[in-house]
């Protein structure tokens, strides 16, 4: 089995990435920088279908993600990982 990584920041494909490489799952990952709205550039590019989307959106209301208890998280991973405007959605 393989699988296609995609994510808007820069910081967390380069992190998928070495994730992929330290669990010896470089040659079965492909790790990109896209956006959703951009999935089609992969079909533009010859990518065969999927068997299975897997999708992880940003789900919070900003607010909460600027709260001093999830500030840890913030470290590790752009606000925009989280944070979908003021209603959460």
């Amino acid at each position: 089995a393989s699988g296609v990584g995609i994510d808007a920041d820069p910081a967390a494909v380069a992190a998928a990435g070495a994730n992929a490489e330290a669990l010896a799952l470089g040659c079965r990952s492909n790790i990109r920088h896209l956006k959703f709205t951009e999935l089609g550039r992969l079909v533009d590019e010859g990518a065969a279908a999927f068997d299975v989307a897997i999708s992880n959106p940003p789900f919070l209301p900003e607010r909460v993600c600027r709260h001093v208890g999830f500030a840890r998280e913030l470290q590790s991973q752009s606000l925009g990982a989280f944070a979908a405007g003021d209603d959460g959605q």
